[in-house]
């Protein structure tokens, strides 16, 4: 009975996070209120259990969509979900650039064989060997020996629940990596270059401005 609550429970905290950030991240535009961005996102939540598609709710159509994120990645999501609430940017810290990194790597090589597109598929390695275990172990080291603490409890957690059976998949991937985590890492990606080539674009702006007004 636990098991099934537990599982219950499990099998939406992927459609609340995506939820949540939708609506609080939506909020941000209008107000730099964290405690209203939360509300908006909680309300988010609970409007999406009453409206209705295709008389299913908004909220489990969501559910059964993207199903449950694996351990790691649900993790990850809540750096975003951190984000829409509190603007935090995490850009700059080194640990989430790791985390962004290591999603894209792995889905870039895990999704495409998966759907057809290569010639072998790298999700067998999740069922049997050692290449995928061998290569977890090699991040988590990195994660100990960088102080990444956060990723290196994600990533342990991903492990503990594995080898538990505390899913309803027995492959190994599925507890490190999941398509929207992937998504998250490459829009991160992308934000991260961004940020590289424009540190900070809206400071640049209001110092052109300035300028301009002094040379006027």
């Amino acid at each position: 009975m636990i098991s099934q609550y537990l599982d219950f429970l499990l099998n939406r905290t992927g459609s609340t996070a995506l939820i949540f950030i939708a609506f609080a991240g939506l909020a941000a535009w209008f107000t730099a209120s964290t405690k209203l961005r939360i509300a908006i996102g909680l309300l988010g939540i609970l409007f999406s259990t009453f409206y209705e598609i295709s008389d299913e709710a908004v909220f489990e159509w969501l559910t059964s969509a993207v199903q449950r994120p694996s351990p790691t990645g649900f993790i990850f999501l809540i750096i975003f979900v951190i984000n829409a609430a509190t603007s935090h940017d995490f850009k700059p810290n080194s640990e989430f650039r790791f985390a962004a990194y290591t999603f894209s790597a792995a889905g870039l090589i895990l999704y495409p064989g998966a759907v057809g597109f290569l010639s072998f598929d790298p999700y067998v390695y999740g069922y049997s060997g050692y290449l995928l275990p061998s290569t977890i172990a090699v991040l988590l080291g990195y994660s100990i020996y960088k102080g990444y603490w956060i990723s290196t409890a994600a990533i342990n957690l991903g492990l503990c629940m594995y080898v538990l059976e505390m899913g309803p998949s027995l492959n190994f991937w599925d507890y490190m990596i999941d398509p929207i985590a992937w998504v998250f890492a490459i829009a991160s990606c992308i934000a991260i270059l961004i940020y590289w080539v424009v540190p900070n674009p809206f400071g640049r702006i209001r110092n052109i401005k300035i300028s301009q007004k002094q040379l006027s």
